[in-house]
Protein backbone atom coordinates (compact mmCIF):
# COMPACT_ATOMS: atom_id res chain seq x y z
CA UNK A 1 0.00 0.00 0.00
CA UNK A 2 1.38 3.32 -1.04
CA UNK A 3 2.00 6.07 1.41
CA UNK A 4 -0.90 8.60 1.30
CA UNK A 5 1.48 11.50 1.80
CA UNK A 6 3.66 10.48 -1.17
CA UNK A 7 0.61 9.78 -3.35
CA UNK A 8 -0.86 13.18 -2.54
CA UNK A 9 2.44 14.89 -3.26
CA UNK A 10 2.79 13.05 -6.64
CA UNK A 11 -0.78 13.94 -7.61
CA UNK A 12 -0.40 17.62 -6.79
CA UNK A 13 3.07 18.13 -8.24
CA UNK A 14 2.99 15.93 -11.37
CA UNK A 15 -0.37 14.56 -12.49
CA UNK A 16 -2.43 17.72 -12.11
CA UNK A 17 0.10 19.95 -13.94
CA UNK A 18 0.30 17.41 -16.84
CA UNK A 19 -3.47 17.27 -17.14
CA UNK A 20 -3.67 21.06 -17.18
CA UNK A 21 -1.03 21.18 -19.94
CA UNK A 22 -2.93 18.63 -22.05
CA UNK A 23 -6.14 20.59 -21.56
CA UNK A 24 -4.49 23.78 -22.79
CA UNK A 25 -3.18 21.89 -25.87
CA UNK A 26 -6.65 20.53 -26.60
CA UNK A 27 -7.96 24.10 -26.49
CA UNK A 28 -5.40 25.16 -29.06
CA UNK A 29 -6.29 22.18 -31.28
CA UNK A 30 -9.96 23.19 -31.15
CA UNK A 31 -9.09 26.67 -32.35
CA UNK A 32 -7.01 25.22 -35.22
CA UNK A 33 -9.82 22.82 -36.20
CA UNK A 34 -12.30 25.67 -36.25
CA UNK A 35 -10.03 27.73 -38.51
CA UNK A 36 -9.51 24.78 -40.87
CA UNK A 37 -13.23 24.02 -41.14
CA UNK A 38 -13.98 27.67 -41.87
CA UNK A 39 -11.36 27.72 -44.62
CA UNK A 40 -12.66 24.49 -46.19
CA UNK A 41 -16.27 25.76 -46.19
CA UNK A 42 -15.25 28.93 -47.97
CA UNK A 43 -13.26 27.14 -50.74
CA UNK A 44 -15.46 27.01 -53.88
CA UNK A 45 -13.99 23.91 -55.48
CA UNK A 46 -14.64 21.53 -52.53
CA UNK A 47 -17.48 19.08 -52.18
CA UNK A 48 -19.82 20.35 -49.49
CA UNK A 49 -20.84 16.85 -48.32
CA UNK A 50 -17.25 15.70 -47.89
CA UNK A 51 -16.38 18.93 -46.09
CA UNK A 52 -19.29 18.42 -43.68
CA UNK A 53 -18.25 14.89 -42.86
CA UNK A 54 -14.65 15.95 -42.30
CA UNK A 55 -15.78 18.79 -40.02
CA UNK A 56 -17.85 16.38 -37.91
CA UNK A 57 -14.95 14.02 -37.52
CA UNK A 58 -12.51 16.77 -36.49
CA UNK A 59 -15.01 18.31 -34.03
CA UNK A 60 -15.77 14.96 -32.36
CA UNK A 61 -12.09 14.13 -32.07
CA UNK A 62 -11.24 17.55 -30.57
CA UNK A 63 -14.16 17.50 -28.11
CA UNK A 64 -13.29 13.94 -27.03
CA UNK A 65 -9.72 15.02 -26.38
CA UNK A 66 -10.88 17.98 -24.24
CA UNK A 67 -13.36 15.78 -22.34
CA UNK A 68 -10.61 13.25 -21.65
CA UNK A 69 -8.36 15.97 -20.25
CA UNK A 70 -11.16 17.39 -18.04
CA UNK A 71 -11.95 13.90 -16.77
CA UNK A 72 -8.30 13.29 -15.90
CA UNK A 73 -8.10 16.56 -14.00
CA UNK A 74 -11.31 15.82 -12.07
CA UNK A 75 -10.10 12.32 -11.18
CA UNK A 76 -6.82 13.66 -9.85
CA UNK A 77 -8.62 16.33 -7.82
CA UNK A 78 -11.03 13.77 -6.38
CA UNK A 79 -8.09 11.52 -5.50
CA UNK A 80 -6.32 14.41 -3.71
CA UNK A 81 -9.52 15.30 -1.82
CA UNK A 82 -9.97 11.67 -0.80
CA UNK A 83 -6.41 11.53 0.50
CA UNK A 84 -6.97 14.76 2.48
CA UNK A 85 -10.25 13.40 3.86
CA UNK A 86 -8.52 10.23 5.00
CA UNK A 87 -5.81 12.31 6.65
CA UNK A 88 -8.41 14.44 8.48
CA UNK A 89 -10.26 11.32 9.61
CA UNK A 90 -7.02 9.80 10.85
CA UNK A 91 -6.07 12.96 12.70
CA UNK A 92 -9.53 13.21 14.26
CA UNK A 93 -9.24 9.62 15.45
CA UNK A 94 -5.80 10.37 16.87
CA UNK A 95 -7.16 13.38 18.74
CA UNK A 96 -9.95 11.29 20.23
CA UNK A 97 -7.43 8.69 21.31
CA UNK A 98 -5.23 11.37 22.87
CA UNK A 99 -8.20 12.81 24.72
CA UNK A 100 -9.09 9.38 26.05
CA UNK A 101 -5.49 8.79 27.13
CA UNK A 102 -5.36 12.17 28.87
CA UNK A 103 -8.59 11.47 30.75
CA UNK A 104 -7.31 8.06 31.82
CA UNK A 105 -4.02 9.60 32.98
CA UNK A 106 -5.85 12.26 34.98
CA UNK A 107 -8.08 9.64 36.57
CA UNK A 108 -5.05 7.57 37.52
CA UNK A 109 -3.30 10.62 39.01
CA UNK A 110 -6.40 11.57 41.00
CA UNK A 111 -6.81 8.05 42.35
CA UNK A 112 -3.12 7.94 43.19
CA UNK A 113 -3.41 11.24 45.10
CA UNK A 114 -6.51 10.02 46.95
CA UNK A 115 -4.71 6.86 47.91
CA UNK A 116 -1.68 8.82 49.09
CA UNK A 117 -3.84 11.05 51.28
CA UNK A 118 -5.76 8.09 52.69
CA UNK A 119 -2.60 6.18 53.53
CA UNK A 120 -2.01 5.64 57.22
CA UNK A 121 1.17 7.30 58.35
CA UNK A 122 3.00 6.89 61.59
CA UNK A 123 4.50 10.11 62.82
CA UNK A 124 7.88 9.82 64.41
CA UNK A 125 8.13 11.33 67.88
CA UNK A 126 10.15 14.50 67.87
CA UNK A 127 11.22 16.79 70.65
CA UNK A 128 9.14 19.94 70.54
CA UNK A 129 11.55 21.76 72.80
CA UNK A 130 14.99 22.09 71.37
CA UNK A 131 17.66 23.28 73.70
CA UNK A 132 19.79 26.09 72.37
CA UNK A 133 23.30 25.08 71.35
CA UNK A 134 24.88 27.64 73.65
CA UNK A 135 23.40 29.29 76.70
CA UNK A 136 23.86 33.03 76.68
CA UNK A 137 25.38 34.36 79.82
CA UNK A 138 23.30 37.00 81.51
CA UNK A 139 24.96 40.36 81.75
CA UNK A 140 25.66 41.68 85.19
CA UNK A 141 23.45 44.49 86.40
CA UNK A 142 25.18 47.81 86.73
CA UNK A 143 23.53 50.57 88.67
CA UNK A 144 23.51 53.98 87.01
CA UNK A 145 22.57 57.20 88.69
CA UNK A 146 19.35 58.90 87.55
CA UNK A 147 19.80 62.38 86.15
CA UNK A 148 16.64 64.29 87.05
CA UNK A 149 17.70 67.37 85.09
CA UNK A 150 17.96 65.68 81.70
CA UNK A 151 14.44 66.77 80.66
CA UNK A 152 14.48 70.28 82.13
CA UNK A 153 14.90 71.94 78.72
CA UNK A 154 12.17 69.86 77.00
CA UNK A 155 8.69 71.31 76.44
CA UNK A 156 7.23 74.67 77.32
CA UNK A 157 7.04 74.92 81.07
CA UNK A 158 4.74 77.55 82.56
CA UNK A 159 4.92 78.61 86.18
CA UNK A 160 1.37 78.67 87.57
CA UNK A 161 0.95 81.01 90.55
CA UNK A 162 -0.94 79.82 93.58
CA UNK A 163 -3.74 82.34 93.02
CA UNK A 164 -4.44 81.01 89.51
CA UNK A 165 -5.12 77.52 90.87
CA UNK A 166 -8.27 78.67 92.65
CA UNK A 167 -11.19 77.28 90.62
CA UNK A 168 -14.76 78.45 90.28
CA UNK A 169 -16.36 81.78 89.45
CA UNK A 170 -16.66 83.05 93.03
CA UNK A 171 -13.36 83.86 94.76
CA UNK A 172 -13.26 82.30 98.21
CA UNK A 173 -10.97 83.45 100.98
CA UNK A 174 -9.07 80.77 102.77
CA UNK A 175 -10.25 79.90 106.26
CA UNK A 176 -7.15 79.99 108.42
CA UNK A 177 -7.32 77.98 111.64
CA UNK A 178 -4.35 78.46 113.91
CA UNK A 179 -3.68 78.18 117.59
CA UNK A 180 -4.53 81.81 118.22
CA UNK A 181 -7.34 82.83 115.86
CA UNK A 182 -10.05 81.63 113.47
CA UNK A 183 -10.75 83.64 110.31
CA UNK A 184 -14.05 83.97 108.50
CA UNK A 185 -14.21 84.84 104.79
CA UNK A 186 -17.41 86.28 103.29
CA UNK A 187 -18.06 87.09 99.64
CA UNK A 188 -21.06 89.28 98.75
CA UNK A 189 -22.75 89.33 95.36
CA UNK A 190 -23.76 92.76 94.14
CA UNK A 191 -27.06 92.08 92.39
CA UNK A 192 -26.99 95.30 90.38
CA UNK A 193 -23.73 94.69 88.54
CA UNK A 194 -23.10 90.98 89.08
CA UNK A 195 -19.62 91.69 90.59
CA UNK A 196 -18.25 89.68 93.48
CA UNK A 197 -16.70 91.85 96.17
CA UNK A 198 -14.06 90.48 98.53
CA UNK A 199 -14.16 91.44 102.23
CA UNK A 200 -11.31 91.07 104.61
CA UNK A 201 -11.70 88.27 107.17
CA UNK A 202 -12.40 89.23 110.74
CA UNK A 203 -10.07 88.07 113.48
CA UNK A 204 -11.17 86.19 116.59
CA UNK A 205 -9.86 87.69 119.81
CA UNK A 206 -6.75 86.11 121.16
CA UNK A 207 -7.33 83.66 123.94
CA UNK A 208 -10.80 82.44 122.95
CA UNK A 209 -9.36 79.14 121.82
CA UNK A 210 -6.35 77.58 123.35
CA UNK A 211 -3.70 75.56 121.62
CA UNK A 212 -4.99 72.40 123.27
CA UNK A 213 -8.48 72.94 121.93
CA UNK A 214 -7.31 73.13 118.33
CA UNK A 215 -4.98 70.15 118.57
CA UNK A 216 -6.61 66.83 117.55
CA UNK A 217 -6.85 64.39 120.45
CA UNK A 218 -6.81 60.64 120.39
CA UNK A 219 -9.93 58.91 121.74
CA UNK A 220 -10.11 55.83 123.91
CA UNK A 221 -9.93 53.49 120.91
CA UNK A 222 -6.74 54.99 119.59
CA UNK A 223 -8.23 56.64 116.45
CA UNK A 224 -8.16 60.25 115.33
CA UNK A 225 -11.29 62.06 114.32
CA UNK A 226 -11.46 63.35 110.80
CA UNK A 227 -11.87 67.04 110.16
CA UNK A 228 -14.71 68.38 108.08
CA UNK A 229 -15.20 71.94 107.01
CA UNK A 230 -18.65 73.48 106.92
CA UNK A 231 -19.25 75.85 104.06
CA UNK A 232 -22.17 77.70 102.54
CA UNK A 233 -22.61 77.87 98.81
CA UNK A 234 -23.57 81.29 97.41
CA UNK A 235 -27.25 82.16 97.54
CA UNK A 236 -28.09 84.07 94.38
CA UNK A 237 -31.15 86.29 94.13
CA UNK A 238 -31.71 87.24 90.49
CA UNK A 239 -35.02 88.21 88.89
CA UNK A 240 -37.09 87.24 91.91
CA UNK A 241 -35.90 83.64 92.00
CA UNK A 242 -33.93 82.39 95.03
CA UNK A 243 -31.49 79.54 94.67
CA UNK A 244 -30.90 78.28 98.18
CA UNK A 245 -28.32 75.57 97.73
CA UNK A 246 -26.13 75.29 100.78
CA UNK A 247 -23.37 72.82 101.50
CA UNK A 248 -22.41 72.46 105.11
CA UNK A 249 -19.06 71.15 106.12
CA UNK A 250 -18.36 71.10 109.84
CA UNK A 251 -14.89 71.16 111.33
CA UNK A 252 -14.45 68.72 114.14
CA UNK A 253 -10.90 68.41 115.30
CA UNK A 254 -11.41 66.06 118.23
CA UNK A 255 -13.76 63.28 119.20
CA UNK A 256 -15.43 65.08 122.09
CA UNK A 257 -17.97 67.89 121.61
CA UNK A 258 -16.52 71.38 121.13
CA UNK A 259 -18.18 74.73 121.70
CA UNK A 260 -20.34 75.96 118.91
CA UNK A 261 -18.19 79.04 118.53
CA UNK A 262 -15.28 76.86 117.39
CA UNK A 263 -17.14 75.63 114.27
CA UNK A 264 -15.33 77.68 111.66
CA UNK A 265 -17.47 78.60 108.70
CA UNK A 266 -16.52 80.12 105.43
CA UNK A 267 -19.82 81.49 104.15
CA UNK A 268 -20.46 82.80 100.66
CA UNK A 269 -23.79 84.60 100.45
CA UNK A 270 -25.51 86.56 97.76
CA UNK A 271 -27.24 89.54 99.34
CA UNK A 272 -29.70 91.43 97.24
CA UNK A 273 -30.41 94.07 99.94
CA UNK A 274 -33.49 95.23 98.14
CA UNK A 275 -31.65 95.91 94.87
CA UNK A 276 -34.09 93.89 92.75
CA UNK A 277 -35.61 97.09 91.46
CA UNK A 278 -32.35 98.01 89.75
CA UNK A 279 -32.15 94.74 87.79
CA UNK A 280 -33.13 94.90 84.10
CA UNK A 281 -36.34 93.24 83.08
CA UNK A 282 -35.94 89.63 81.89
CA UNK A 283 -35.63 89.25 78.11
CA UNK A 284 -38.63 88.30 76.11
CA UNK A 285 -38.72 84.54 75.53
CA UNK A 286 -38.93 83.82 71.82
CA UNK A 287 -41.34 81.01 71.11
CA UNK A 288 -40.30 78.39 68.54
CA UNK A 289 -43.96 77.45 67.93
CA UNK A 290 -45.42 79.08 64.80
CA UNK A 291 -48.71 80.91 65.02
CA UNK A 292 -50.44 78.47 62.67
CA UNK A 293 -49.44 74.92 61.81
CA UNK A 294 -51.17 71.81 60.50
CA UNK A 295 -49.79 69.15 62.83
CA UNK A 296 -46.82 68.21 64.95
CA UNK A 297 -44.33 65.52 64.03
CA UNK A 298 -41.49 63.78 65.82
CA UNK A 299 -38.23 63.08 63.98
CA UNK A 300 -37.38 59.38 63.79
CA UNK A 301 -33.87 59.62 62.38
CA UNK A 302 -31.08 62.13 62.01
CA UNK A 303 -30.94 64.01 58.71
CA UNK A 304 -28.30 66.44 57.49
CA UNK A 305 -29.50 69.14 55.14
CA UNK A 306 -28.18 68.83 51.59
CA UNK A 307 -29.48 72.24 50.46
CA UNK A 308 -29.90 75.61 52.22
CA UNK A 309 -33.71 75.35 52.28
CA UNK A 310 -33.71 72.01 54.18
CA UNK A 311 -33.80 71.33 57.91
CA UNK A 312 -31.20 69.50 59.98
CA UNK A 313 -33.13 66.82 61.87
CA UNK A 314 -32.13 65.09 65.07
CA UNK A 315 -33.89 62.09 66.54
CA UNK A 316 -36.92 62.89 68.77
CA UNK A 317 -36.99 66.54 67.64
CA UNK A 318 -40.45 68.17 67.44
CA UNK A 319 -41.37 69.62 64.05
CA UNK A 320 -44.39 71.84 63.41
CA UNK A 321 -45.77 71.06 59.96
CA UNK A 322 -46.79 74.17 58.02
CA UNK A 323 -47.50 72.63 54.63
CA UNK A 324 -47.58 69.13 53.15
CA UNK A 325 -46.35 68.56 49.59
CA UNK A 326 -47.14 65.73 47.20
CA UNK A 327 -43.48 64.99 46.45
CA UNK A 328 -42.82 63.63 49.96
CA UNK A 329 -41.12 66.79 51.27
CA UNK A 330 -43.05 68.70 53.92
CA UNK A 331 -42.44 72.26 55.04
CA UNK A 332 -42.05 72.63 58.79
CA UNK A 333 -40.63 74.73 61.60
CA UNK A 334 -37.87 73.35 63.84
CA UNK A 335 -36.35 75.53 66.59
CA UNK A 336 -37.67 78.66 64.88
CA UNK A 337 -36.20 77.71 61.47
CA UNK A 338 -38.52 77.05 58.52
CA UNK A 339 -37.46 74.58 55.87
CA UNK A 340 -38.17 71.33 54.04
CA UNK A 341 -37.62 67.80 55.37
CA UNK A 342 -38.42 64.28 54.08
CA UNK A 343 -41.79 63.00 55.26
CA UNK A 344 -40.54 59.45 55.92
CA UNK A 345 -38.01 60.75 58.46
CA UNK A 346 -40.76 61.87 60.89
CA UNK A 347 -44.11 60.68 62.20
CA UNK A 348 -47.08 62.78 63.20
CA UNK A 349 -48.03 62.93 66.85
CA UNK A 350 -51.15 64.15 68.60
Amino acid sequence: MENPEALLHHTITQELPNDITLLSRGTENLEKAASYCEYVYVAPDRNQTAVLEETKRISIQSLASVATNVNAISNNLWKAMAIESDKMTSRQSNLKNLKTIINITREKAARREIGRLAEHRTSEPTNKRIAPPTIEKASRYQRTAIDFTILDDVGHGVVVPDQARMGGTVNRTHSIISGDSVAYGTTHLNSSGGIYEQWMPSQIPHGMYSQDTLRPSKDQYGTYACSTLKRHQPQHSVGGYNNNNQIYMSSTLNSRALPSVYNSRSTITADSNGDDDRLPSPPTVLSNVPATYIAKARALYDYTAARPDELNLTADAIIYIVRKNDDGWNEGVLDGVTGLYPDNYAEEIL
